[in-house]
């Protein structure tokens, strides 16, 4: 077993959810004596540092959003489709997650510039994504990457005697 000491990019999606499961991860190899940091966006600013993670913060900049929105973009854009979850699946499937994988694939494309100076001047040994859409600046940056599936776990499993991973049904058009 080696006793190297990495530096570990952790890219979670922006979301409370995806930042916790990757600091439960995170907090583990701290421990280990490796050397954490996180990508996050400025509305997660200052969140993990009190448990001595090291933040590189991003701005996602999407077209149509208003510069002051943008620090609460998730939160807002949820705000905005909240009625969407009072119908059936289907309804949801149609009206909320379609336009929310899209979205998503567009904030990955909105920062894009900003993962690939931050891998170059950090040089991780390895990055962790969380995300549903992996970043091309992550993935062909020639380190060693692993994804991290907290949200739905189905979709790391190939095998056909596991119920599908929500993203196999739905058919949606990115770009």
């Amino acid at each position: 077993m080696s006793n190297k000491k990495l530096t570990i990019l952790f890219a979670p999606l922006d979301a409370h959810g995806h930042v916790n499961a990757c600091l439960g991860i995170a907090q583990v190899l701290q421990a280990r004596g490796h050397h954490i940091i996180f990508a996050l966006d400025r509305s997660f600013k200052g969140k993990l540092t009190p448990f001595g993670i090291q933040e590189e913060i991003y701005v996602t900049k999407m077209p149509g959003v208003d510069v002051d929105e943008e620090e609460e973009f998730w939160p807002n854009y949820i705000a905005k489709y909240k009625l969407t979850f009072n119908g059936g699946s289907f309804h949801k499937l149609e009206y909320f997650s379609s336009k929310a994988m899209t979205t998503m694939a567009e904030t990955i494309k909105s920062r894009e510039d900003q993962y690939k100076e931050m891998i170059e001047r950090i040089r991780p040994d390895l990055i962790v994504i969380d995300n549903y859409f992996c970043s091309p600046a992550q993935t062909n940056s020639g380190i060693p990457w692993v994804r991290l599936v907290s949200a739905s776990p189905l979709l790391a499993f190939d095998d056909p005697r596991a119920p599908p991973g929500q993203l196999t049904i739905i058919n949606y058009k990115l770009i």
